[in-house]
Order: structure tokens, then sequence, then C-alpha cells
């Protein structure tokens, strides 16, 4: 892909960056003040920065957002990834006044996007972008027109879409089934990858999940033991292109590319071949564990079938 700074100066235009340091208003570097006054408009789109208000005040026609979503449905900074965490059938884009650096202003323009059942973040943000981009350029050549049929935002029909934190990202093993975490990473994959734990020795490495599928149902099981083993336990077969994991619900997913923390990506024949030795012998975690202790046997959640199976025969991690 193409950054817009790029584009920006391909074509000859001077680039500003925002910058904002702790407890300041944003700024932005080679800025003069009296440069907003040759501006007849401004465009914001996929910023999560705040644009400064002497930028947006001085320019003749104002300022418009680009925004991915049918608004006021998931203001704030990551409505795509929120639309796919909550399986949203149909997002959308939308063209507003942005009057205050927000995106609750004026809605001139919007379109629906229907959103396919396995998108990513990454698929989702590129469709919407190109969706965006033409429903802008409609919308710039009809300004006045869509200004005087825009709308106001029915501010009691508003959700939000909030500022994801590290948490957000790990995989729980005990409570999140199949499902959820095939959503969890549709939602963040080209964003921030979600992660888990896996011990090596003594060593608790964050292990990155880049590459993830949920297999056809149909499709034969790894190994017969394969549910007799809690959830997060990696299955394999040395020439396969994924490693098989047994979820809490009884469903499975399959890792096709990772990487730990530190280290290169690694499909999953290469993760195999140069970490694992027994198969089924290792299982991911939700929480490092305390260095020479060993793993913890699986928890099962109040209720689950397997709540009062000995896990003495199911737990045989190993550390190597």
């Amino acid at each position: 892909t193409t950054s817009v700074s790029d584009v920006a100066s391909s074509a000859g235009l001077r680039v500003r960056y925002i910058s904002q340091a702790p407890g300041r208003p944003p700024q932005i570097s080679f800025f003069d003040q009296h440069d907003a006054f040759k501006f007849d408009i401004a465009v914001i789109a996929m910023s999560l920065r705040q644009v400064p208000m002497n930028l947006i005040k001085g320019i003749r026609l104002g300022a418009l957002k680009v925004h991915e979503s049918l608004l006021p449905k998931y203001r704030g900074p990551t409505p795509m990834q929120t639309a796919i965490l909550n399986n949203e059938e149909v997002t959308g884009v939308s063209i507003v006044e942005c009057r205050d650096g927000r995106d609750e202003g004026r809605i001139l323009a919007q379109v629906p996007y229907t959103v396919p059942s396995d998108t990513t973040y990454k698929d989702l943000s590129l469709a919407l972008g190109h969706l965006g981009s033409r429903l802008l350029v409609k919308t710039l050549q009809n300004l006045e027109y869509t200004r005087k049929l825009a709308v106001q935002q029915d501010d009691s029909q508003a959700t939000y879409s909030p500022v994801y934190k590290t948490e957000d990202f790990k995989i729980v093993w005990e409570t999140m089934g199949a499902k959820e975490i095939y959503r969890k990473y549709r939602a963040f994959h080209g964003f921030v990858p979600i992660h888990t734990i896996w011990r090596r020795k003594d060593i608790m490495n964050v292990l990155l999940i880049k590459g993830m599928t949920m297999p056809n149902p149909k499709l034969p099981l790894m190994t017969e033991d394969f549910y007799n083993r809690p959830p997060g336990t990696m299955f394999f077969m040395r020439k396969s292109p994924y490693i098989e994991v047994p979820c809490i619900d009884g469903d499975r997913l399959h890792l096709t590319l990772l990487r730990v923390v530190g280290r290169t990506d690694k499909t999953a024949q290469q993760f195999v071949n140069g970490y694992l030795r027994l198969n089924g012998g290792l299982r991911m975690l939700t929480n490092p564990v305390e260095r020479k202790k060993p793993t913890p046997k699986f928890v099962y959640p109040p209720g689950h079938p397997k709540e009062n199976v000995d896990q003495e025969c199911l737990d045989d991690d190993v550390g190597f």
C-alpha cells in the first residue's frame, strides 16, 4: 500500500504532521497559522489523532470527516473493529461535518456495506476505504446540495467504539469458544495481533497469532485424542499447513502463522519443526506462570461437561 504522505509528496504537495505531547494541545509541524486561510476545505479520514481546532476554524469551507460506520452508530476511533467483534452484518461509511474535530456533526452522505462473514479488519478497512473515497468525491462535487440536505445525528441512538487495550487482544482459553476467538482474530488482524502465552522451559513467551482459520466441521481430526485434551493444546502433523487447537466450546481452530515476540513470523510447519516435539504435549496459556513452577492444570468453568474430569489424565504439558 502507498501512504497518503507518499502520494502527496509525489504530487508536489507539502506534508505536515500532527504531533501531540502529553498534556499539551496537538500541533502541526512546519505549520504557519496563516496557511489555514489559504485552504478551501479539509478532509479527515482514519485519523486516531485530534485535529487542531485552530486549523479547522481557519479553513473557508470547514472540514469533513470520513467515518467508517453508519453514524451515529459506533462513534469513536475503532468502528470497524467493534463492528466485527459485535458480528454486525451491515456497516458502512458516513461523511459528516467536522466542527470540533469529532464525528458528531451533521451527516452529509452515507452508504451501507454488507460485511462478509470471514472479513478481517484489514479487509474491511480496504473495502470501506475505497467506498469512502468514492463517496467523498461525490460529496465534494455536490457540497452545497448535500449541506442543504444534511441530517443532524440522533444522539439518543449513538453508540461508541472504544480505545482497545492490551488485555482486549488476549485469548482467554477458559471462557472463549472457537467462534469468539476467531471473531477477535478477525477484528484485530491488520491492527494488533491477538496473543496468548506459550511456555518454553521456564520462559513465558508472548505468542502472536498472525494467521487463523475456522476449519470445515467435516474435516477429520488430527488425532483420536483431540477432545481428551484441554483447550489451547497444540496438535500437529509434520507436513500439515496448520496447528489444530481445541476450544472450550468443543469446536476447534487452525493456526497457520505465528510469531514469538522478538522473533520472526513462522508458518505452522516452521513453528512445529522449530519448537514442538510431542503432539498434543504443549498447551497455550491465558496468563504466564511463575518461573520454576509447573504449568497449572486447566480449570473448566462451572457447569462445563468436563468440570469434574480428573485433570491428571488430561494435562500432560511438557516444557522443553
